[in-house]
């Protein structure tokens, strides 16, 4: 969990900064863009690793609920 706010508070640094800049189109969008990379990073991070990660537990949890609803359309 302190991995996430430590990145939430990067990514509120990173906003108020481009927000300071807001007079420099260029900077801006620079500025944007290294956000929004830092912001799919830490979304791709917290999936594959982090707390929005599945467990083998949950997955197989998922394939046998639709391993029974093949069964239960095949048999209706």
């Amino acid at each position: 969990m302190m991995v996430g706010l430590c990145a939430l508070a990067v990514l509120f640094a990173m906003d108020n900064i481009r927000q300071v800049l807001d007079g420099m189109p260029l900077v801006g969008q620079i500025i944007l863009i290294l956000e929004t990379l830092a912001g799919s990073s830490m979304l791709g991070w917290s999936l594959a690793c982090g707390n929005l990660r599945r467990t083998a537990v949950e997955l197989s949890g998922s394939e046998q609920v639709r391993t029974l609803r093949e069964f239960l359309t095949t048999q209706a």
